[in-house]
């Protein structure tokens, strides 16, 4: 390590990089990673997290390890390496096939690459593991490590894997980096990636060129009106966050008929993969000028002249917020982020996290479907993907039940390779643990519900909000800018480039009324609606409330142009189970989205109508998504139809 330190970095950094100097701590955390040191990086958007393991991943003789949490930020840390002509970088996820990952597996035992990105789920497979103990590993890199805590916004149970897999491959340095992480959670990381003796950098969380405005409206109409006042005299690229799949795609209706000079589009994880990299490379190279998102977009968008970034809800944490309103002004300039919100957003946050974890009855839907897969010698094989579509589950509450599981002793994870799981339940045990595993979850929820909390304080706050950001992550305010926030700048709120008086002359009701449509309600609860829920949230309700009632504006919902519409309209009708759905729901079985056609098979096979059955056959025929096969299948088989 001691000849790796006298290499000339500044030298190697223009080589490689075309870099003349180091910013920050990078050179400091490359120097004592050179010398086997762990290092904790706690470093703000736009500082350069990557270059302090890039560069050493090329001086270090083995492989460099690099644990991201997304398939994105992935790709895209590859692809620009390559194009700077550094070809030893590659990952592995699950996009690839069979074949292509052998084949960079067999490359990382013949030493063709010094820099491999992995998800963190692929420490779950022993055969992984197995690769790792036989290659020279010199360095193992956690990005976004804040996802290792349950203290953090953005928890994630296959990161407790690393540490156990770090011991299994001896001593090797390990550098923990994220941008947004508590004195909590920076307890956290160190505890559970075994960071003893740990180098520390925390360059500061405050961003001077950062203007923080925060403005409360009544109604959604307002919001609305307020954030089309401000994106009218706003310069350059910018992101807008949105709380749901649905309200993203129709706030991004509207602004592309209000602003029709402005390339305008919308990302978020309902789309196929490819919509949403033709969604971001467009946004990257200045062709779209405003994406409309959920906090989907954002992790490893490496565009440093985002000038503005305005949520059109109240944020989820402070952590979340900072992370995201932290994507302007990467390159030093001055940049705004905006917040514009009203109460009912707290409501919205209320609905969807009390769907986020596992209930009562999922834990028993769980215990009961692995049970009944033991085979004789005592171990559960199951496909993920199909666990995943179990009653009420989905990968996060599967993925949180499986941890508690085996951290209470109650399940061995023998192996989780892609798709297949192997386990070996204790179902004495699983049963006997229900209560603390599910006190666990509920622990869990609450940590959540505080951190939105802490959100709601530091919007209602009369205190300068730099302070108040700063003080959640333990840290003064040494130096004010001229332009801070809307609380030190009062003017801000004043200033006529946040207000055109024209807008409070346009037909506001007309304009929600052709973006979302009512029907069947008197004009008073039409308006209403319109301002208190999205579409979708609409189509949850009627389906939930299995009102017969309401299956014509079901119908209706299921010609929406928002994939998310389509899809919460077919489940609802699901939910309800009346055979007048079928006619309109056989349609959706050519939908061009296939998670729509999805929801319509599972429709269907509830309302269990005959007449469906040359519908489901001629979708086999066309059909290309083996999930959509599998279920229409199913399907024929109950009804004794051969496919």
């Amino acid at each position: 390590m001691h000849d790796l330190q006298m290499i000339d970095l500044r030298g190697a950094l223009q080589q490689h990089f075309g870099f003349a100097e180091f910013r920050g701590a990078q050179e400091a955390i490359i120097r004592d990673l050179l010398a086997g040191e762990n290092v904790l990086g706690i470093m703000t958007t736009g500082a350069g997290k990557s270059l302090c393991y890039q560069l050493p991943a090329l001086l270090l003789p083995g492989v460099t390890l690099v644990i991201s949490p997304l398939i994105a930020l992935m790709q895209d840390q590859v692809d620009q390496l390559h194009r700077r002509g550094i070809p030893q970088a590659t990952y592995i996820n699950s996009s690839l096939n069979y074949n292509e990952l052998r084949q960079r597996m067999d490359g990382m035992r013949q030493g063709r690459y010094k820099l491999v990105y992995i998800a963190p789920e692929r420490l779950r497979s022993q055969e992984f593991v197995s690769l790792l103990q036989e290659i020279p590993v010199s360095l193992f890199v956690v990005d976004e490590a804040h996802c290792i805590s349950e203290w953090g916004h953005d928890f994630r149970t296959d990161y407790l894997q690393i540490g156990d897999v770090r011991k299994r491959l001896g001593r090797v340095p390990v550098l923990a980096l994220t941008a947004t992480a508590t004195r909590e959670v920076q307890e956290d990381i160190l505890i559970h990636l075994r960071m003893e003796d740990c180098r520390k950098f925390v360059t500061g969380f405050d961003r001077p060129n950062l203007t923080f405005l925060f403005k409360r409206e009544e109604t959604r109409e307002d919001k609305y009106r307020e954030a089309l006042a401000f994106l009218r005299k706003q310069q350059g690229t910018g992101i807008i966050y949105a709380p749901s799949r649905n309200e993203c795609e129709e706030v991004a209706r509207f602004l592309q008929r209000m602003l029709p000079d402005s390339s305008i589009a919308f990302y978020h994880a309902g789309l196929h993969p490819e919509e949403r990299r033709i969604v971001q490379d467009e946004f990257m190279r200045g062709q779209t000028r405003i994406v409309v998102a959920t906090n989907a977009f954002g992790m490893g968008i490496d565009k440093s002249d985002i000038r503005f970034v305005l949520h059109l809800h109240v944020p989820a944490s402070v952590e979340g917020y900072y992370q995201e309103a932290g994507r302007a002004g990467r390159d030093g300039q001055p940049a705004l982020c905006m917040t514009i919100y009203n109460e009912q957003d707290r409501a919205i946050h209320h609905f969807f996290l009390k769907r986020e974890f596992p209930t009562e009855r999922e834990f028993d839907t769980a215990f009961d479907r692995i049970a009944y897969g033991i085979s004789p010698d005592g171990v559960f094989r199951g496909s993920w993907r199909e666990m995943t579509r179990w009653p009420g589950l989905d990968d996060d509450k599967l993925s949180l039940l499986i941890h508690h599981w085996e951290s209470y002793g109650c399940l061995t994870v023998l192996d989780m390779a892609g798709d297949s799981v192997a386990i070996r339940p204790e179902l004495d045990r699983m049963q006997g643990r229900r209560t603390d595993v599910l006190q666990q979850v509920e622990r869990l929820k609450m940590r959540r519900f505080g951190k939105l909390n802490r959100v709601v304080d530091l919007l209602r706050s009369p205190v300068c909000r730099r302070e108040g950001i700063l003080a959640y992550f333990g840290e003064v305010l040494r130096s004010r800018p001229d332009v801070c926030c809307d609380v030190c700048n009062p003017e801000l709120h004043l200033n006529p480039t946040l207000v055109d008086a024209a807008l409070h002359r346009l037909d506001w009701q007309q304009i929600l009324a052709d973006l979302m449509p009512m029907h069947r309600l008197d004009p008073n609860q039409a308006q209403d609606m319109r301002l208190s829920m999205t579409e979708g949230e609409e189509a949850l309700r009627v389906g939930n409330e299995k009102n017969t009632d309401e299956l014509p504006r079901l119908f209706e919902l299921l010609g929406s142009p928002s994939v998310t519409t389509r899809r919460m309209a077919c489940s609802a009708l699901g939910k309800i189970g009346h055979p007048d759905a079928v006619p309109h729901l056989l349609p959706r079985l050519q939908d061009s989205n296939p998670q729509v056609r999805q929801y319509a098979l599972k429709a269907l096979e509830k309302i269990d109508d005959r007449r469906c059955i040359p519908a489901v056959h001629a979708l086999l025929r066309r059909e290309e998504k083996e999930y959509n096969i599998r279920q229409a299948r199913n399907m024929l088989d109950q009804w004794g139809e051969v496919y």
